[in-house]
């Protein structure tokens, strides 16, 4: 589980920097569709693709399955983690346990 949560906050973290490049960790050594390995394990995007674990395989709405347990969308809004199904003023839920921001 810390992995996760490790991986969720890098994730969400990553998404609210520049869209140019971001990095997820690798999942088992592998990476997501449209990554690729940077070492260290991590992965690299540099198609500004904004990209969340997926919570028991699945993905918020707007997003994609990308492959090792990542979700993958193309949007620049970006998803951070609902609290007991709430999401902050501004955002909306987006399913799998997300807000769309």
């Amino acid at each position: 589980m810390r992995g996760l949560l490790g991986g969720l906050c890098l994730a969400v973290l990553a998404s609210g920097l520049a869209q140019a490049q971001s990095m997820v960790p690798a999942h088992n050594g592998s990476c997501p569709s449209g990554t690729s390995y940077a070492g260290s394990g991590y992965c690299r995007a540099t198609n500004g693709d904004v990209y969340v674990p997926a919570q028991n395989g699945s993905c918020p709405s707007g997003a994609s399955y990308a492959g090792s347990n990542y979700c993958r969308s193309s949007s620049a809004r970006g998803y951070v983690p609902a609290h007991n199904g709430s999401c902050p003023s501004g955002s909306s839920y987006a399913g799998s346990g997300y807000c769309k921001i």
